[in-house]
C-alpha cells in the first residue's frame, strides 16, 4: 500500500484516515500524544458517547481483562447533553480536529432531539450509536425497522456528517449496513464490541459485555468486508487495531474503507495512534 494521505468521508476531510473509537480517548491522554508527537493529530476525534441525560453507569465491576482484550460494562457513563455543551465540547476545539459526537438514546426519538439541540454547536458530524452492547435496553442496531427509524431521525435533523455504527451481534451485518444506508447514514461504523462473558474472581461474579482489543479483530475484519461488499457509502473499520499492519489490513480489505478507528489499544499506550500512523506512512 502507498503512503496514505489526507481522506474524505462524505465530504469532511480528514488530515489522516486514524480517528480514536468513542469512549476510548480523553483530553489526558491527547495531551500525552501531543507531548510526545506534537506534528501528530488524529484525523478526527470521536468524542465518548453523549446521552440526553446524565448518565450514572452500571454499577462496578465494569472492567475485565481478557487474554488479548478486555470486557467493558460501562453502561454509558455521562454528565448528559447539557454538560456535553457546556464543558466537553469547549475543552476539545482547541485542537483544531474535527469533532464528531457519538450519540446515544434510552428512546429512538432522542437521537434526533441531541442531534437538533447540537447543530448550533462546531462539531464535524454525530455517530449513531444504535449498538452498544453494555446497556440494558438498547438493542435498536439488532433490528431494522429500530434502525432505520432512528437513522431517519437523525438525518431529518442535520445535513451533516451522520456515522452509522453497527454490532457485530446479528445474524447479517450487511442487511444493518443496507438498512443504515437507505435512511441517510452517510458512512458506517464497523463494528462495535462483541458480546462476551467472563468471570471476575476478585468480585466473585461474571462480567457480561462488550469484547474489545487484539483477540476481536479478525472477526471485525470479516463484518467490515461483509458490510463493504452492499453499501456504497464509506466505512470506518475498527475492532482490535494495535498496529500499522492491522491499520493497512482494514484500509485494504475493500475501497470503501476511507477510514480507521483504534480503541481498547489506545488505553495501553496513548501515543499508538501516532505510531500507526508513522508505520503507514513508511511501509512497515
Amino acid at each position: 500500500m502507498n503512503k496514505i494521505g489526507a481522506v474524505h468521508i462524505a465530504g469532511l476531510k480528514l488530515a489522516n484516515p486514524i480517528m480514536p473509537a468513542s469512549g476510548t480517548w480523553s483530553l489526558p491522554m491527547m495531551r500525552i500524544l501531543l507531548k510526545r508527537h506534537p506534528d501528530f493529530r488524529p484525523g478526527a476525534i470521536v468524542l465518548k458517547g453523549v446521552t440526553l441525560e446524565p448518565r450514572a453507569g452500571n454499577e462496578p465491576p465494569r472492567v475485565i481483562e481478557t487474554p488479548a482484550g478486555m470486557i467493558n460494562f460501562i453502561g454509558l457513563q455521562n454528565g448528559g447533553l447539557k454538560h456535553f455543551r457546556s464543558k466537553v465540547l469547549p475543552a476539545w476545539r482547541e485542537f483544531g480536529v474535527p469533532l464528531i459526537v457519538n450519540i446515544s438514546g434510552k428512546l429512538p426519538h432522542e437521537y434526533g432531539q441531541i442531534v437538533e439541540e447540537l447543530e448550533d454547536e462546531d462539531v464535524a458530524g454525530y455517530e449513531g450509536n444504535v449498538s452498544c452492547p453494555n446497556m440494558e435496553g438498547i438493542i435498536y442496531g439488532t433490528r431494522a425497522n429500530l434502525t432505520r427509524g432512528i437513522v431517519r431521525l437523525m438525518r431529518q435533523k442535520t445535513r451533516r456528517l451522520i456515522l452509522v455504527k453497527l454490532t457485530p451481534n446479528v445474524t447479517d451485518i450487511g442487511e444493518m449496513a443496507n438498512v443504515a444506508e437507505e435512511a441517510g447514514a452517510d458512512a458506517i461504523s464497523a463494528v462495535n464490541t462483541f458480546l462476551a462473558r467472563a468471570y471476575d474472581a476478585d468480585f466473585d461474579r461474571y462480567i457480561r459485555g462488550g469484547q474489545s482489543g487484539r483477540a476481536i479483530k479478525a472477526m471485525a475484519l470479516a463484518k467490515v468486508e461483509e458490510v463493504c461488499r452492499v453499501v456504497k457509502i464509506p466505512v470506518v473499520g475498527m475492532g482490535g487495531i494495535s498496529s500499522a499492519k492491522d491499520a493497512r489490513e482494514f484500509l485494504s480489505v475493500h475501497e470503501r474503507v476511507k477510514a480507521i478507528a483504534v480503541g481498547t489499544a489506545n488505553f495501553t499506550d496513548p501515543t499508538i495512534m501516532a505510531q500507526i500512523w508513522q508505520g503507514l506512512q513508511s511501509g512497515q
